[in-house]
């Protein structure tokens, strides 16, 4: 059988075998160490992957992204098949990303980034105004300079109810621990139980 040559698809499919499948990779501690996976369909054939791509939206300069759909479905950790992928722009996938963290402010939510956008806020700072375990109201509604946040420690605390690490934010702890930071800020805001496979708190 002949191979199908596409350089941009050729690099994107070995990028995420990479991630998934190589300690050695970079993003490894984000992708593969986490559960994240290709199915076996793609991983035994690059060309069954570029063939999909090709009949299923792919456009030069699009992203190819696991989580929508894997969260539709409910499959957690997300993984790469061709049930669980779309191509999307940068612009979708960044917003989508930081869907993890909601923000809800009279009876209206909508992720950061669409918050932003509406009241002319900076994404940044709405996002570590929620690091520092503001309240959703506080976030919105508190003009920009009208407080200066003092630092909240939180830390992580394994199934043994035993405190691992403290760390000066949700950010930091997500830095350093190679999990997203929204999971970590869900916990604190008491809207998921877990992130990472830790509990969190304020010390």
């Amino acid at each position: 059988m002949k191979m199908i040559r596409h350089e941009d698809l050729e690099n994107k499919y070995r990028a995420m075998v990479l991630r998934c499948t190589n300690p050695n990779s970079s993003t490894h501690k984000l992708y593969g160490a986490v559960g994240i996976t290709v199915c076996k369909e793609w991983l035994d054939s690059r060309d069954t992957f570029i063939e999909w791509s090709l009949a299923n939206g792919y456009e030069k300069g699009l992203e190819l992204d696991k989580d929508m759909l894997s969260d539709k479905l409910g499959i957690s950790p997300s993984t790469y098949s061709p049930q669980t992928c779309q191509y999307i722009t940068h612009a979708e996938n960044c917003n989508y990303t930081s869907r993890s963290v909601y923000i809800t402010y009279k009876d209206k939510t909508q992720t950061i980034m669409d918050w932003s956008k509406e009241l002319g806020i900076e994404y940044k700072t709405l996002q570590y105004r929620l690091e520092l375990g503001w309240s959703d109201e506080k976030a919105i509604s508190t003009p920009v300079g009208a407080i200066k946040p003092g630092a909240k420690y939180i830390v992580q605390i394994n199934n043994d109810g035993e405190v691992v690490g403290t760390y000066e934010s949700a950010r930091e702890a997500g830095r350093v621990l190679g999990i997203h930071f929204g999971g970590i800020s869900n916990v604190l805001r008491g809207r998921a139980k877990s992130a990472g496979g830790f509990t969190w708190d304020y010390q």
